[in-house]
């Protein structure tokens, strides 16, 4: 993945802002903190169970929100 940041007028600050916010966008940032040490594959897989259990309990977003009520 090809993340291109132009810096305009010598503002760094910017710069690195919009290169962080393209590193994230992309999951480049996770992927490096996940990669950081070595995990062993039974651990990835008692973290990948955790996370499904996690997402199971969570209520699914209701596409409409709260109940609307209609005046007739």
């Amino acid at each position: 993945m090809n993340i291109k940041v132009s810096v305009a007028h010598g503002d760094t600050a910017k710069g690195l802002k919009d290169l962080r916010k393209g590193l994230q966008k992309s999951g480049i940032s996770s992927e490096i903190r996940k990669r950081r040490h070595y995990e062993k594959p039974s651990i990835i897989k008692a973290r990948k169970r955790k996370e499904q259990k996690r997402q199971i309990g969570r209520p699914s977003s209701n596409v409409f929100g709260s109940k609307i009520k209609y005046n007739q």
